[in-house]
């Protein structure tokens, strides 16, 4: 009789490993159409698409960041959902600006009220 290996859990959790490729913009935006406008259920998206159904659910957690996004001129091949400002110079104003209350320890509900 020949000798049995023993196959240790790590061997097999690496076997069982699959790479996902992430999915873009435009790819997402047509994953939430799907679920949507379609009401295909997560699992349906997730084997059309090739991710899993907790990426999947994600995704359409993240819907509004995606259509912001996109409606921000995103390019839809991009794979994150970071958007090139149109006015830079007032977001860094505004940066300095949380950063300087945050240094002074102005309560939240303080700067709420002076932004309005």
């Amino acid at each position: 009789m020949g000798k049995v290996r023993k196959t240790s859990y790590i061997e097999i959790r690496k076997r069982k490993r699959i790479v996902q490729e992430k999915p873009t913009l435009g790819q997402k935006a047509l994953i939430i159409f799907k679920r949507e406008v379609q009401q295909a259920s997560f699992q349906q998206i997730a084997d059309e698409c090739g991710l899993s159904v907790y990426g999947v659910i994600g995704i359409c957690q993240k819907k509004e960041e995606i259509r912001f996004a996109l409606a921000n001129g995103a390019n839809p091949n991009r794979k994150t959902t970071k958007v090139n400002l149109q006015f830079p110079q007032i977001d860094e104003q505004c940066l300095k600006f949380l950063k300087m209350a945050r240094e002074k320890r102005i309560p939240k509900m303080w700067l709420a009220s002076t932004m309005m």
